[in-house]
């Protein structure tokens, strides 16, 4: 068994399509999740605020680089708008996440 053959993908794309479909059904609707499902979907979030950073930056020092390299403002901008709705995305996710815990804090 080879190094790649480990990695290999266990579903198939029927499956994977539902899997992904029900992951992004469920973190939309976080008024149907559980507390302790709200507090793991936290807690990934703010675990993934690393990863987030770092693409940001990827983003933004590739912006930087083509605004350097005359590469065309079209470029440059388009890359820092893509930066700017990531960060926006997953700012709103969390304080979606955070709303939904405190409000059930306040209710019961």
């Amino acid at each position: 068994m080879g190094f790649f053959n480990r990695f290999k993908p266990q579903l198939r794309a029927e499956e994977l399509f539902s899997a992904t479909q029900a992951a992004r059904s469920s973190s939309k609707d976080h008024a149907k999740m559980t507390r302790e499902e709200l507090e793991a979907e936290e807690k990934k979030m703010k675990a993934q605020k690393t990863i987030t950073a770092l693409v940001i930056g990827v983003v933004i020092g590739l912006a930087v680089w083509s605004a350097t390299h005359h590469k065309g403002f079209a470029l440059t901008g388009m890359l820092l708008l893509f930066a700017c709705w990531i960060a926006h995305k997953n700012s709103q996710n969390l304080k979606s996440v955070r709303a939904e815990i405190s409000r059930r804090d306040t209710v019961g």
